[in-house]
């Protein structure tokens, strides 16, 4: 709870700072990615003065579960949920980051957002494999399984690549990095930038 409360402190204490500016600039990011784990990510932006930004993002990204066995089949119900009943390895993280802006040329709408911070991370994986002797009867899974869930803190690199359209609108291009003492994240996202993006 005190890092939760910190945090929100922190990031009023800019919002504040950032009224006395001539440019301010708050924003969202949604945005699907590829990598190790694959899905998706949505952030809340705040860029000062064209100079530095903080970013609050929740990044919810998942894999086929490392130990699924060699034989595994979803049954009929993994077809009719696209694969959704299968198990899988997920990674969570609520991220704080920091980050400063530069212009690739002045006048530029292409700026990188170089990023860095911590994750707040909860790690789900599927182990103990356990065979159906019925097979599932080509219903269900031929296996069960169970979950394992641990929380850890990580750390996170994210070169932000951003192109403004206008105002209110542009794209980012974020190859990233995520390390805890257990897993290690990395890929490729694609995203939309929605707000004030730029003046």
């Amino acid at each position: 709870m005190k890092k939760v409360t910190g945090i929100v402190l922190l990031f009023f204490c800019l919002a504040g700072w950032g009224q006395d500016t001539d440019k301010i600039f708050y924003y969202l990011n949604s945005s699907l990615s590829v990598g190790n784990f694959s899905g998706g990510q949505l952030g809340f932006n705040l860029g000062v003065n064209e100079r530095f930004s903080v970013q609050l993002e929740y990044s919810a990204l998942a894999r086929p579960a490392k130990e699924k066995p060699e034989n595994y089949s979803g049954g009929l119900l993994s077809i009719f949920a696209l694969g959704a009943t299968n198990p899988t390895d997920k990674v969570q993280s609520f991220r704080v980051l920091g980050g400063v802006f530069r212009s690739l040329r002045p006048g530029s709408k292409t700026r990188i957002n170089f990023k860095a911070g911590i994750s707040f991370v909860t790690q789900s994986e599927a182990f103990n494999f356990v065979k159906d002797p019925a097979e599932g009867l080509f219903l269900v899974s031929n296996y069960s399984w169970e979950n394992r869930k641990e929380n850890r803190v990580g750390i996170v690199l994210k070169p932000e690549f951003e192109t403004v359209f206008n105002h209110f609108a542009g794209l980012a291009v974020t190859p990233y990095l995520e390390i805890n003492s257990q897993t290690t994240v990395g890929g490729l996202s694609i995203g939309l930038l929605l707000g004030k993006v730029a003046e």
